[in-house]
């Protein structure tokens, strides 16, 4: 016979899992009635499972049924299958911006006069007008 502390880990164990479910109801607006009355629901289906072996081949799908159906939504998942659509949402693009090409910050190569006289190469740049030949 199973003990306190087994049934315990099972609820706590199950109440981990339907957290999921219930946050998605939370979100969608239901009430703390709504939520508490399908925890329970959830909680006792669970301990059903595990502890009515006879019965789990029914309980076991009504579970799973129950535990996905906060993620249905029914009036958008029945207008897609009878092909209803809903009002027609048209989005205009922006005009793209102008790209600039990038500005060209390198300073300009030295000239001649510029470079001082013990950098030059020996013959490339023919000696300025103060400088002996």
């Amino acid at each position: 016979m199973p003990t306190v502390a087994f049934y315990l880990v099972i609820l706590l164990a199950a109440g981990v899992v339907i957290a999921v479910p219930v946050r998605r109801l939370r979100l969608d607006g239901r009430s703390r009635g709504t939520l508490i009355g399908y925890t329970i629901l959830l909680l006792a289906l669970a301990l059903g499972v595990t502890e009515l072996r006879p019965f789990a081949r029914f309980l076991l799908p009504a579970l799973g049924i129950a535990y996905i159906a906060p993620f249905v939504t029914l009036p958008s998942g029945l207008d897609r299958l009878l092909g209803r659509r809903g009002p027609s949402v048209s989005v205009t693009r922006a005009e793209p911006r102008v790209i600039r090409p990038p500005l060209n910050v390198t300073p300009p190569p030295p000239g001649p006069s510029e470079v001082p006289t013990e950098d030059r190469a020996p013959g490339t740049v023919p000696p300025g007008p103060d400088e002996p030949r």
